[in-house]
């Protein structure tokens, strides 16, 4: 269980961070060619998506997409993490337990294809599934806490002496 609250925790916390990212808010479009060269290779980004940003006529908004599709990619390569933990080590846990990570498991999911179709076809989102998970996400991880410690407590008292 150690590993599959810990897999859930940081696959929870990238996909919040997606939500509440605050993107640089540099107007890469007013920067000079040599600016902006400096500040891409900077950036991290691969070489050739820093020479699609350099042709492109809103430089901005690409350099954010590109930012979002990385830390997209971030967020779920953790949510996959998780979910195999989940699903390998399922078998260990009460059902009690599956259940309360399998759903805080749907509201990350649903979370990532809400921004993915943002990505892909609107180019916007109202973010509710985003919100759903911060709100409700974040009550379910609090009660699995106080499950899980509740009975790790409570079966601390039934051991027999030795």
């Amino acid at each position: 269980m150690p590993e599959v609250w810990r897999l859930m925790d940081i696959a929870f916390a990238r996909a919040e961070g997606l939500a509440m990212r605050l993107f640089r808010n540099s107007d890469l479009n007013s920067l000079s060619r040599d600016m902006l060269e400096i500040f891409l290779k900077e950036s991290g980004l691969p070489t050739i998506q820093q020479a699609e940003i350099m042709a492109a006529p809103d430089k901005t908004k690409l350099y954010i997409k590109a930012l979002r599709i990385g830390d997209l990619n971030t967020a779920q390569n953790a949510r996959v993490a998780f979910y195999n933990s989940l699903e390998g080590n399922g078998i260990f846990l009460q059902k009690q337990f599956y259940d309360q990570f399998s759903e805080i498991h749907g509201l990350i999911v649903s979370a990532f294809v809400e921004q993915q179709l943002a990505l892909d076809y609107t180019g916007t989102t109202d973010y509710k599934a985003f919100a759903a998970l911060q709100k409700d996400g974040k009550k379910k991880k609090d009660q699995l806490l106080l499950d899980i410690r509740a009975r790790l407590w409570s079966s601390a008292s039934h051991v027999l002496p030795v």
